[in-house]
């Protein structure tokens, strides 16, 4: 069910840009709908990046907002970046600041990880009393902490504890609910901000999410503050869903794509090694566009099937160090570009086309030839070879009528070509049925390789992906159990 926060209230409000006169009020109304943040007002501050904070019913905000986004339903509308709810007047960041300082420690809840771990912390039991009566109790088990991640920097643990959900009351009863709550926590050795938080849990539920196969909410987020005994509770405007329009398709069933026994004692291997790969900034480009595939915002066909062709195409250009190679190749014959005898020889063959000769144009071209030397085809085929001909065996799944003319992984270099390069000639080009097609194969793909990364070995990968309930179409093998031996070491 949707929980949804509204508040009306009188802000005092900081502009950022305005630092002499930095008190103004207005009346405001924050509305917080699940990973959704809105702030409205009746003012216009759109000049600015407004941080508005405020005091209603005993509670405090602090509302952080990236600026404005113009007029409508009848108030100012503003883009809300993060918002803390606590006793505001404690904190010690500056009253500027975009971000929330001194975090020590924070907690959240994964929408859907009881379900996947299906450890019950609550048992409900029978007491016989002194008079003869009975009574049912519910008893919290004491389980001890599933330990995901540690080092110099934090620790990151998988908690259990009841959640009491608000008693209703009626006429004849009076009842209250008890829910299986694991949080997570992020534990700092030193203070951080807001936006570290956020790239923390974001990297948390991206590894749940591979796992599983989908996430839906970070609920209840809590927040420590240097030595402040007060909890805050803080709220991000941003979407860590994966695969949430699917409405809990891996779920239906209790079937996720890892089954958490079959991985709970080498959970902080797995994770040692998505975080390593989650914090190089290399790749950091690359992930947000494969999560952004499995958002809740819908994305054009054509433009889900570009990505994924961007995804392979980086990926790999990257592992192989080609964009590094090339800007070493560029350097060393820059300087043999600008030779007599080479600018001799070279300039009347450029002016015999139309361009002037520039020792610093040549090497770049020659450099970026370097990068082209490896055609997206080759790129796609060495890891569809890899990863149990996920593109080149189902040829027959994207031609249904049997089509036999251009092999399909040339088709796709042809439509990436054609949508991305505005290319005249179609022929060849896919149509749109057979890229949403051809999209999911490419995701399949990718989603193969992340489980590598993750520290599967190949065999664990085609045991997990040939029982996915989504792109178990596309892999076909024997169905095996996964073991202990399908974990991989060190990931390169």
């Amino acid at each position: 069910m949707e929980n949804i926060i509204t508040t009306n209230f009188t802000s005092n409000v900081a502009i950022t840009e305005i630092r002499d006169t930095p008190r103004y009020d207005t009346t405001g109304t924050l509305t917080i709908s699940e990973n959704k943040l809105r702030f409205q007002a009746e003012h216009d501050f759109l000049f600015g990046k407004p941080i508005f904070t405020a005091s209603k019913d005993m509670e405090s905000y602090k509302v952080i907002t990236l600026g404005g986004i113009g007029y409508g339903d009848g108030a100012y509308n503003y883009y809300v970046d993060t918002v803390i709810q606590g006793e505001i007047g404690k904190l010690n960041d500056e009253k500027y600041s975009l971000e929330i300082a001194g975090i020590k420690q924070a907690t959240f809840s994964l929408r859907g990880l009881s379900e996947w771990l299906k450890i019950h912390s609550l048992k409900l039991g029978l007491e016989e009393r002194e008079n003869g009566k009975e009574r049912y109790n519910i008893k919290q088990e004491k389980i001890e902490p599933i330990i995901i991640y540690g080092d110099e920097k934090c620790s990151i643990a998988i908690y259990f504890q009841p959640n009491f959900v608000p008693a209703d009351i009626d006429f004849y009863s009076t009842y209250a609910k008890i829910s299986n709550d694991p949080r997570i926590a992020v534990i700092y050795k030193s203070s951080v901000t807001s936006e570290v938080l956020k790239t923390d849990i974001e990297t948390v539920v991206r590894y749940f999410a591979i796992l599983i196969g989908e996430a839906t909410l970070v609920d209840d987020i809590r927040v420590h503050i240097d030595d402040i005994d007060n909890c805050y509770s803080l709220y991000y405007n941003h979407d860590f869903s994966h695969n949430a329009n699917r409405g809990s398709y891996y779920f239906y069933g209790g079937k996720a794509r890892v089954a958490f026994e079959d991985i709970k004692d080498i959970m902080f291997d797995l994770f040692t090694h998505w975080n390593e790969f989650s914090s190089n900034t290399d790749m950091k480009y690359l992930l947000d566009i494969y999560f952004n595939l499995h958002s809740r915002q819908q994305i054009d066909i054509v433009d889900r099937f570009l990505d994924c062709c961007k995804f392979i195409e980086g990926y790999d250009l990257r592992e192989e160090n080609d964009e590094q190679i090339a800007d070493g190749l560029e350097k060393a014959i820059i300087s043999k570009m600008k030779e007599e005898p080479v600018k001799a020889a070279l300039s009347p063959v450029f002016e015999s086309v139309g361009i002037k000769y520039k020792a610093k144009n040549v090497a770049e071209w020659i450099a970026r030839g370097h990068l082209g030397r490896v055609s997206l085809n080759a790129r796609i085929k060495k890891y569809d070879e890899r990863f149990f001909g996920t593109i080149s065996s189902n040829h027959t799944i994207v031609f249904r009528d049997g089509y036999e003319g251009i092999q399909l992984l040339d088709r796709i270099v042809l439509t990436r070509n054609y949508y991305s390069h505005m290319k005249k000639d179609d022929e060849g080009v896919l149509s749109i049925k057979e890229i949403y097609e051809t999209t999911n194969m490419l995701l399949a793909l990718i989603t193969s390789l992340l489980l590598w990364r993750i520290g599967f070995t190949d065999e664990g990968i085609g045991e997990i992906m040939n029982r996915d309930r989504i792109f178990g179409v596309y892999i076909h093998l024997p169905e095996q159990d996964i073991t202990e031996k399908d974990i991989g070491g060190e990931r390169a």
